[in-house]
C-alpha cells in the first residue's frame, strides 16, 4: 500500500488523493488474489493430474488382475493334463505358454510406448528374477502395502527429467490354487503362503509432464487476463474520479472553508446532476441558517442590553430622588415582568411622597420644620391652635425625618431601614407606605436576583448540553462518514460479483453444449463396439467349424493308421502319411483353440468396453443435466447480485444525505452554544448590578 502511494505521489505530485484512497485497497486485493491464483492453479492442476494418473493406474491394475484371473481360469486350468505347459521360459518353445506372472511382465513391456510402465515385483522373487533389486519406492511400497493391503501407495518423482506418478497396489493371493501352487513349486522362495497374503506389488508409472506444463500455461493465461482487467478498471476509475469528483469536491471544500471563516456571502453556482448537488444545497441551507441564527442572537443581545440600560437609568433616578423616571420601552417574557414591577414601584413611591409633601405644604412652606409657635401669652383657642400647629409641625418634622432617613438609606441601596415610631392619620399612612415601598423593593430585587440566577443556571445547562450534543453530533458525523465509505466499497464489490456471475453463466452454457456433443460421440462408439462384437462372434463360429474339421481329420488319420498297421509292411508308408496328417490335424485343432480363446478374450474385452462406453454415455447425460442446473442457478445468482447492487446504491445515497444533515446539525449546535455563553455573560452583568441593593440576610443570595 505504501509503495502504491509513493508511486502515485511521484506521478501526480498529490499526497492526499481521493482516487488513490478508493482504489488502493481494491488493487491490493486484486494483486493478492492474482498471486494466490498464480501459486494455487498450477498446484491444483498438478494435484488433479496426479489424482487422474492414480485413478487410471488403479483401473489398469484392476484390468490386469481381471485378465490374469481369466487367463488362469480359462487357459492355465484347462491345459492341465495336456501336452501344453505353463512356464516363464515360453518364448520360442513350442507347446509352452507363459505363467500368469510372466504374462503380466510381457504385457507391461507392450505399454511402455504408450507412456505407462507397469511392473510386478516382490520381496520374495523366484530364482530367475532374484538378481533384480528393488529401488527405494519399491521397498517403501512393499512395506506399506504389507501393513495396508487394501490401500494404494502413491508418490511423484523426477525420472529421466520427466515428472512421473508412481502408483503401487498390493497383489494378494485370492485363490486357493495359487496358494497351493506357490507352496508346492520346487523353486518357490518361501513356503507357508495363506489366502490374502501379499505376494507381490503391481506398480504403474505414468508420465504427467504434459498435464503439468498445460496447467502452468493455463495459470499464466488467467493471471495475464486478470492483470489486464485490473489495469483497465484502474484506468476507468481514475478517469471517472478525475472528471466527476475531484473538481466538484475542491469547489465545495472552498465554499465550506469560506463559511467556516465567516464569509456568509459565499456561494456555489455550479450544478453536477448527482449527490454533490444535495451536498451543495445542504451547505447553502447551513449558511442561511447560520445567518438567521446570528441575526436572532444580535436581536436578543440588543434587547438584553436595552433592559439593563433602562433598569440602570430608573434606579439611578430613584437613588437621586427623581420619581418621574419610568421604564418606557416594551420587552418580552421575563423582561416585561421586570419593567412592569419597576414602573409600579416608581408610581407608588411618587404617589406617597407627593401626597405627604402636599399634606404639610402650608405648615412648612419655607422648609423650616424646627420652628415652633411661641405659646407664651396665648390662651384659649389661640393657645390650643398654636399648640396644635406646633404639634402638627413636630409630627410633620418627625415623619419627614423618618421618611428622609428611609429614603436616604434606599438611595444608598440599603432597603432594610423602617419607620418604627407610632403615627396617626395621614402620617400613619405615610409610614405604612414608606415601609411597604421598602418591602416591595426587596421583593422586586429578590425576584430580579431569582430571575438572574435562573437565567444563569439555564444558560449553563444549555451550554453544557450544547457541548455534549456537539461532541455526540461530531461522533455521529464521523461514524456516518465511515459507513458511507464502507457502503461505497460494498456496492463496488456486489457489482463485480454480478459481472462474474454473468460470465459464469456463459461458461456453464458452453460446458453444457460440449457435454451434449460428447454424448453423441459416445453413442457412435457404442454402435462401433456392437459391430466389432458381432464380427467377433462370426469369427468364433468359423473357428469352431475349423476345430470340428480338424477333429474329423484326426479321426480319419487315426483310422488310416489302424488300417495301415493291419496291412503290415505294405501299409507302412501309408501309416507315415496318416501320422503326419494326424499331427497336422492336431496342430490345426490347437491353433484353432488358441485363436478361439483369443477371439473370446477380445469379445469379452469388447463387451467390457461397450459397458464402459455405455456408462460414459450415462455419465455425460448426468453431466448435461447438472450443467443445466448449474446454468439456471448461476443465472439466478446474477439476477440477485444485480438487485443487491441497486439496493446498496439506494442505501448509500441515504447515508450520504444523513451525513450532510448531521454535519449541519453540528454547526447549528456550535452556534447555539456561543449564543448561550453570550446570554450567560449578560446575566452575570445584571446580577452584579442587583447586588447594589441590600435586602437583609434572608434573601441576599440565590
Amino acid at each position: 500500500m505504501e509503495a502504491l502511494l509513493s508511486l502515485y505521489t511521484k506521478i501526480t505530485g498529490q499526497e492526499k488523493n481521493l482516487f488513490l484512497k478508493l482504489m488502493a485497497p481494491l488493487v491490493v486485493v486484486f494483486l493478492v488474489g492474482i498471486i494466490i491464483l498464480g501459486i494455487g492453479i498450477p498446484s491444483l492442476l498438478k494435484k488433479n493430474a496426479v489424482d487422474d494418473a492414480t485413478g487410471a493406474a488403479q483401473k489398469t491394475v484392476a484390468q490386469f488382475k481381471t485378465l490374469r484371473k481369466y487367463y488362469v481360469s480359462n487357459v492355465i486350468n484347462k491345459i492341465k493334463g495336456s501336452p501344453v505347459k505353463a512356464s516363464h521360459l515360453h518364448k520360442g518353445v513350442e507347446g509352452t505358454i507363459p505363467v500368469p506372472a510372466t504374462l503380466i511382465h510381457d504385457m507391461s513391456k507392450l505399454l511402455v510406448d504408450q507412456g505407462t510402465a507397469m511392473t510386478l515385483y516382490s520381496a520374495y522373487p523366484f530364482p530367475n528374477r532374484s538378481k533384480r533389486q528393488l529401488d527405494d519406492f519399491g521397498k517403501d511400497a512393499w512395506k506399506y502395502l504389507n501393513e495396508n493391503p487394501d490401500k494404494v501407495f502413491v508418490e511423484t518423482a523426477d525420472i529421466d527429467e520427466k515428472e512421473v506418478v508412481r502408483v503401487a497396489v498390493a497383489d494378494r493371493m485370492v485363490a486357493q490354487g495359487c496358494v497351493d501352487c506357490h507352496n508346492s513349486h520346487p523353486d518357490t522362495p518361501r513356503k507357508g503362503w495363506k489366502m490374502g497374503d501379499v505376494r507381490g506389488v503391481l506398480q504403474i508409472d505414468t508420465v504427467i509432464d504434459e498435464q503439468v506444463s498445460n496447467g502452468f500455461i493455463t495459470a499464466m493465461e488467467i493471471i495475464g487476463a486478470l492483470l489486464l482487467m485490473v489495469a483497465v478498471a484502474c484506468w476507468m476509475m481514475w478517469s471517472v474520479t478525475r472528471r466527476e469528483l475531484q473538481g466538484p469536491v475542491k469547489s465545495l471544500l472552498t465554499f465550506a472553508h469560506s463559511i467556516a471563516t465567516g464569509d456568509l456571502e459565499a456561494k456555489v453556482d455550479d450544478r453536477y446532476d448527482n449527490e454533490l448537488d444535495e451536498l451543495t444545497d445542504s451547505l447553502t441551507e447551513m449558511r442561511d441558517a447560520l445567518k438567521q441564527q446570528i441575526d436572532d442572537a444580535l436581536v436578543k443581545a440588543k434587547q438584553t442590553e436595552d433592559v439593563v440600560d433602562e433598569t440602570r437609568r430608573v434606579f439611578a433616578a430613584l437613588s437621586k430622588g427623581d420619581l418621574s423616571q419610568t421604564m418606557g420601552a416594551e420587552f418580552e417574557a421575563t423582561f416585561s415582568v421586570l419593567t412592569h414591577d419597576a414602573n409600579e414601584t416608581v408610581a407608588m413611591l411618587s404617589q406617597v411622597i407627593e401626597h405627604d409633601i402636599q399634606s404639610i405644604v402650608e405648615s412648612a412652606q419655607r422648609g423650616e420644620l424646627d420652628q415652633r409657635i411661641d405659646l407664651s401669652g396665648k390662651s384659649g383657642f389661640f393657645l390650643s391652635l398654636s399648640d396644635g400647629i406646633n404639634n402638627l409641625v413636630e409630627s410633620t418634622e418627625n415623619i419627614i425625618s423618618d421618611t428622609a432617613r428611609v429614603l436616604s438609606a434606599m438611595a444608598q441601596g440599603d432597603l432594610t431601614e423602617r419607620i418604627d415610631a407610632s403615627y396617626q392619620g395621614i402620617y400613619d399612612k405615610l409610614k405604612a407606605d414608606a415601609n411597604a415601598t421598602n418591602d416591595r423593593l426587596i421583593e422586586v430585587v429578590g425576584e430580579i436576583k431569582q430571575a438572574t440566577y435562573a437565567v444563569k443556571t439555564g444558560t449553563a445547562e444549555i451550554a453544557s448540553g450544547n457541548v455534549n450534543l456537539s461532541q455526540r453530533t461530531e461522533n455521529q458525523a464521523a461514524s456516518l462518514e465511515q459507513t458511507s465509505s464502507a457502503m461505497e466499497e460494498m456496492t463496488a464489490t456486489v457489482q463485480q460479483n454480478a459481472g462474474n456471475a454473468r460470465q459464469a453463466d456463459t461458461l456453464a452454457q458452453n460446458a453444457g453444449a460440449t457435454a451434449r456433443s460428447g454424448g453423441e460421440e459416445v453413442n457412435d462408439a457404442i454402435r462401433a463396439m456392437a459391430e466389432i462384437s458381432e464380427s467377433s462372434n462370426k469369427i468364433t463360429d468359423i473357428i469352431g467349424a475349423i476345430d470340428e474339421i480338424a477333429f474329423q481329420t484326426n479321426l480319419l488319420a487315426l483310422n488310416a493308421s489302424v488300417e495301415a498297421a493291419r496291412a503290415g509292411d505294405q501299409g507302412r508308408g501309408f501309416a507315415v502319411v496318416a501320422s503326419e496328417v494326424r499331427n497336422l490335424a492336431g496342430r490345426s485343432a490347437t491353433a484353432a483353440k488358441e485363436i478361439k480363446v483369443l477371439i473370446e478374450d477380445s469379445s469379452g474385452k469388447v463387451d467390457e468396453g461397450t459397458k464402459l462406453v455405455n456408462k460414459s454415455g450415462e455419465t455425460l447425460e448426468e453431466i448435461v443435466t447438472s450443467v443445466k442446473k448449474v446454468t439456471d442457478i448461476v443465472a439466478e445468482i446474477a439476477a440477485a447480485s444485480a438487485e443487491q447492487a441497486a439496493g446498496l446504491d439506494e442505501v448509500n445515497k441515504a447515508v450520504v444525505q444523513m451525513d450532510g444533515m448531521t454535519q449541519q446539525n453540528a454547526a447549528l449546535v456550535e452556534e447555539a452554544a456561543a449564543a448561550s455563553e453570550s446570554l450567560g455573560e449578560q446575566a452575570d452583568s445584571l446580577d452584579q448590578l442587583i447586588t447594589f441593593f441590600n435586602t437583609g440576610g434572608g434573601t441576599g443570595n440565590w
